[in-house]
């Protein structure tokens, strides 16, 4: 939604001659001192604080791009960006046909050099090498280094894991929230959902997302942490963002829910470490015993999995030691 904003300007009280003649400014040894009212700068009037309802009418003129990229940047689960990977496809095959377009060139010259009816020329000696073909290696050069620099990124980009459903879904509440706020067309990327990525992605263990997701971890006021600090929206006064949107975003702390995991998982390790001790002194029978120490071994390698974001085949080889 454009908005229309008018400037209003106040005009300048001048004192000055209006034929351009310079007026005198009084003395600054003047006995009687500065006089109210003349010369003092007038001190600013507080603003008044935005209600909500100003902010909900005009969210694009009180919030926009400022608070939506504050938002973004203060969690690394809200920065979610497109990795464009079709166009990135099209921009290498269109680079890598010009360098192809270069390449068949320098090949004709080289045929052309190499001819047994053309004049004797060492082609054997970059010394000695043609105008023609040096000219085209440096245009190759160039593209190449073009080339390798956008497919060693784009290959970077392509090795991050795709962002989760739970915080595209973030950003999809966020928008809901203030639908206004950011053009409908520019906000449209986030429902790319196959094309967004973390800028800055956090591995989690299956065990953790599974709670964040089904339990509600992030709603628990065990874990809650204050988010960072933003400019309030007339500037100035420091405020929290959920002052503001009370409702819409609560954090926690990844330092307490990965303490409380810990914790958790060392007490659910010893357990499964001691027990089958006490169970094999009760159990005679072989077969027994080999039942019990592979349904433990089972569920070991089962909680390895689920609390660490290691391969499987790093679980089996901490399983068996």
């Amino acid at each position: 939604m454009p908005a229309n904003v008018s400037v209003h300007s106040t005009p300048a009280n001048h004192t000055g001659s209006p034929t351009g003649t310079p007026t005198p400014t009084p003395s600054n040894h003047s006995p009687t001192g500065p006089q109210p009212g003349v010369g003092a700068p007038n001190s600013p009037q507080p603003k008044a604080a935005l209600t909500r309802r100003e902010v909900e009418e005009k969210p694009w003129k009180y919030i926009g791009y400022k608070i939506f990229s504050q938002w973004l940047a203060s969690d690394a689960d809200f920065f979610v960006v497109r990795r464009f990977e079709n166009l990135s496809a099209r921009v290498i095959l269109s680079l890598q046909w010009e360098i192809s377009v270069l390449e068949r060139q320098l090949e004709e010259l080289d045929d052309v050099f190499s001819a047994r009816d053309a004049p004797d020329v060492n082609n054997g000696s970059l010394h000695w090498l043609d105008d023609d073909r040096r000219a085209l290696l440096a245009d190759i050069q160039v593209k190449l280094q073009e080339y390798n620099k956008f497919v060693l990124r784009h290959s970077a980009l392509r090795e991050r894991p795709p962002a989760s459903k739970h915080d595209v879904t973030n950003v999809k509440n966020w928008r809901a929230t203030y639908p206004h706020a950011i053009d409908p067309e520019e906000a449209s990327f986030i429902d790319r959902e196959d094309d967004l990525i973390n800028v800055v992605p956090v591995p989690k263990t299956p065990l953790r997302t599974a709670v964040e997701r089904f339990i509600g971890l992030g709603w628990n006021r065990l874990f809650l942490r204050s988010p960072q600090r933003f400019d309030d929206l007339e500037g100035g006064e420091k405020r929290p963002y959920f002052e503001y949107d009370p409702s819409s975003t609560r954090y926690y702390s990844d330092s307490l829910v990965d303490g409380f995991f810990t914790a958790i998982v060392c007490i659910i390790g010893l357990i499964m470490l001691v027990t089958p001790l006490w169970i094999l002194m009760f159990v005679d029978q072989p077969i027994q015993q080999l039942g019990v120490i592979t349904g433990f071994i089972v569920l070991f390698l089962g909680l390895i999995q689920s609390v660490t974001v290691a391969r499987p085949f790093e679980s089996l080889a901490a399983t068996a030691a």
